[in-house]
């Protein structure tokens, strides 16, 4: 990996901090000039495909994330099957599988975006059907209460990543454990109660999904790719200000030496896990991490540098678990799937233009 110009670096820690922020703001508080801050921008977008994403309460959408994950014994056809059927459904939005696991055993873990009606209630019950004989697969889900992103370029000096996971990562969580009832999650976002799906809030938020600053041009072409008419640019203008202020954003960045993907699994079926609320206030200490959590389970996909050893993070968090907890990390294959919400909200209009047209 090419390591980052101390300018770049700069940049990329001050927008990480703060996403929120134009170009113009950047500049001012950096003290140098538009002109010099739209350069590394540039750089940075070219060689570290940077851009500042958006998440959302999906309950303002009409949309509730399921998440969980399925496992079986390595070479399982089913869990083959189950993998196969997952990356194909339109509703699912991340796939990732384990290629070893701490557990000895074979994972899937996947997250769909489910509206309410008749094509939420098929899903759960295809993931019955597969918990069901002649199948029998393991599965455990619900929906999602909470998720958030983080990533800690504290850790980062341009070219290298100083993560050791086997002391302070897991010192910091001993030292918090008194204080796990009034821990901070910063950058939540809490999923509220299902609403009515409406396919143009859906469309600004595809939007700002893959863009925070998307501008009325960005909609307008984000309209016509989904083979929809663009109202007014003074109406496109006005709906991206008001979804803008529900939109949380964060930096997606490529190419920075986090080439590991591990997945750490907890399902604790008494609420209020002390454990789970420690990762989740830890979570902004490691690299580059999404979280989601649920009363009864939690999950953290993390990226980490090469050199940090995966069994260890696993070896450190397992003495934390009560026997009540199932925990289980792994390190995730070469295939993982990501679906972004544009693709989500073409699949919506297509099936409720054919719907309207009796299909």
């Amino acid at each position: 990996m090419d390591g980052l110009g101390s300018g770049e670096l700069r940049l990329l820690r001050r927008v990480t901090i703060s996403p929120r922020l134009r170009k113009a703001a950047l500049a001012k508080e950096l003290g140098i000039s538009r002109s010099a801050i739209t350069q590394l921008w540039d750089k940075l977008e070219y060689s570290r495909n940077l851009r500042i994403e958006s998440y959302f309460d999906h309950g303002l959408l009409g949309l509730t994330i399921l998440f969980g994950w399925a496992k079986a014994e390595e070479g399982s056809e089913v869990l083959f099957k189950f993998a196969t059927w997952l990356r194909s459904n339109p509703l699912v939005s991340r796939v990732v599988e384990s290629a070893i696991s701490s557990s000895m055993d074979h994972r899937v873990y996947f997250e769909a975006r489910l509206p309410a009606g008749p094509r939420g209630n098929w899903f759960r019950s295809q993931l019955a059907r597969f918990e069901k004989r002649p199948y029998s697969l393991r599965l455990i889900y619900t929906s999602a209460s909470h998720i958030a992103h983080h990533m800690n370029l504290g850790l980062f000096d341009g070219s290298q990543w100083d993560f050791d996971v086997g002391f302070r990562f897991t010192a910091a969580i001993d030292m918090a454990r008194g204080y796990a009832d009034v821990i901070p999650v910063d950058r939540t976002v809490q999923q509220t109660a299902q609403g009515e799906l409406d396919s143009e809030t859906l469309v600004v938020a595809a939007a700002l999904n893959q863009n925070y600053h998307a501008t009325a041009l960005d909609l307008h072409e984000c309209y016509l790719r989904l083979g929809l008419n663009p109202p007014s640019e003074r109406t496109l203008r006005r709906r991206l200000n008001y979804l803008r202020k529900e939109a949380i954003p964060y930096v997606g960045i490529e190419n920075i030496g986090l080439t590991k993907t591990a997945v750490i699994s907890l399902h604790h079926p008494s609420t209020g896990s002390e454990i789970a609320r420690l990762l989740l206030a830890q979570a902004s200490t490691l690299p580059k991490t999404r979280a989601v959590y649920a009363p009864t389970m939690t999950i953290l996909i993390t990226e980490l540098p090469e050199p940090v050893e995966w069994f260890t993070l696993s070896q450190a968090l397992s003495p934390l678990a009560a026997s009540s907890i199932e925990m289980c990390t792994f390190i995730a294959d070469g295939s993982q799937l990501w679906k972004s919400l544009e693709s989500f909200t073409q699949y919506m209009i297509s099936s409720i233009s054919s719907s309207e047209d009796g299909i």
